[in-house]
């Protein structure tokens, strides 16, 4: 497992997709999406970056409890937004 550097500050934008229609939830849907994802053995900076585009679909859906994408979802947007950027 990668351990960063103790005070590192790591600035990682958010993902911008579109299409926010409630908020509620995307606190929860980020920390567990990154403890997911960190317990899963993945870098801290990789396991943020995962949780970030699991909250931004989140709040695409209009309740606290909706719009969760699996894993195998989430990694094919990961992919297409990554190709995307160049």
């Amino acid at each position: 497992m990668h351990l960063p550097a103790e005070n590192v500050l790591l600035e990682m934008p958010a993902f911008e997709i579109g299409g926010v229609k409630n908020t509620a939830g995307a606190g929860d849907a980020l920390f567990s999406g990154y403890l997911h994802f960190h317990l899963k053995g993945l870098s801290p900076e990789d396991a943020l970056l995962r949780a970030q585009l699991f909250a931004a679909l989140k709040i695409r859906s209009g309740g606290a409890a909706q719009g969760f994408v699996g894993e195998d979802e989430l990694e094919e947007m990961l992919k297409r937004l990554k190709s995307s950027r160049g």
